[in-house]
């Protein structure tokens, strides 16, 4: 069975040996059969990449050289081919492999054992690794609660704990608000025109001709969240959190800035062209999209302080 994946203007194909049953939030970024089919879906250009689903009774070794390391993942690279072996932290089994086998083609293997792990939305996030792919289409994943108000997007950036889903609750709560997502956010700069959330992208136009702009985009993962729609909107700001005693905010700007959003960047350190990447689309983001620092307590008085900083 094929699938045909969508995630801001990249379109990939996902083939699996029988019929999966997705849950909800996958199905909202994906379509299924011929490329006719899914025409109606945001990034109906011919797939840019094609992944391979292997149910084995053994994950197959890697020749190639381990280049990086996670807790639960081991990354190996050879002439720019990648492969990624996931491993249980027990036991160090490992039971998901992902290898580049050949230009334009990822094999992904799986378990036969484990089948119950791997479906849902969560499978797009362990096992394709997606920014890989991503950001060769100039698209990076940014840790933040992505907010629509208005519109456009307000993005909640900061470390794991420190209140991006409370900052996203109360403008939902207090101005209308609506979580898109509660943890990932996509981010590129293209034409919000025929976004995949046609009710709400931006069609402005210039002598009949839509204006490129940074754009913040659903993804089908959200962390413990739960929260994930597939929606494209303009960048209204985005706002880095600390927690504080009181409100304050202040412009973020220039070193800052870039050190500060580069570290809730998904990156692929040991990949040269991968940060290369990073670093590029980071200039040109801190130099056209309204950045702030808000020092801030989990109330409406919160709100009410970023939503002043916008009315300026």
């Amino acid at each position: 069975m094929i699938y045909h994946i969508y995630m801001g203007k990249s379109h990939w194909t996902l083939e699996f040996p029988f019929a999966v049953p997705w849950d909800e939030t996958a199905r909202l970024f994906m379509g299924a059969g011929s490329d006719e089919e899914v025409s109606t879906m945001v990034g109906s250009h011919a797939p840019g990449h094609h992944f391979a689903v292997q149910i084995v009774p053994q994950i197959p070794g890697v020749a190639a050289k381990e280049v990086a390391s996670t807790p639960i993942v081991r990354i190996y690279s050879d002439q720019g081919q990648e492969a990624r072996a996931h491993f249980l932290v027990d036991t160090g089994e490992v039971y998901a492999l992902y290898a580049e086998l050949e230009q334009g083609i990822s094999t992904i293997f799986l378990d036969q054992a484990r089948m119950g792990d791997f479906l849902g939305n969560r499978f797009f996030y362990n096992f394709m690794a997606l920014e890989r792919h991503l950001i060769k289409d100039q698209q990076m994943i940014l840790h933040s609660c992505f907010v629509l108000y208005q519109g456009e997007a307000i993005l909640f950036t900061a470390p794991s704990g420190t209140g991006k889903s409370t900052q996203g609750d109360l403008w939902a709560k207090y101005r209308g608000a609506e979580v898109i997502n509660g943890d990932r956010s996509l981010i590129r700069y293209g034409d919000a025109v025929g976004s995949n959330n046609d009710d709400n992208a931006c069609e402005n136009q210039i002598s009949g001709n839509s204006v490129s702009r940074w754009l913040a985009c659903g993804i089908p993962f959200s962390g413990t969240s739960g929260i994930c729609k597939n929606v494209t909107v303009p960048i209204k700001a985005i706002v880095y959190l600390h927690q504080a005693p009181e409100n304050r905010i202040v412009p973020l700007k220039g070193r800052r800035a870039f050190s500060l959003l580069y570290n809730q960047i998904t990156v692929n350190h040991w990949n040269t062209e991968f940060t290369d990447t990073v670093c590029s689309m980071l200039d040109h983001l801190i130099a056209e999209v309204p950045l702030y620092e808000l020092y801030c307590t989990p109330d409406e008085e919160a709100v009410k302080c970023l939503e002043k900083c916008f009315n300026q």
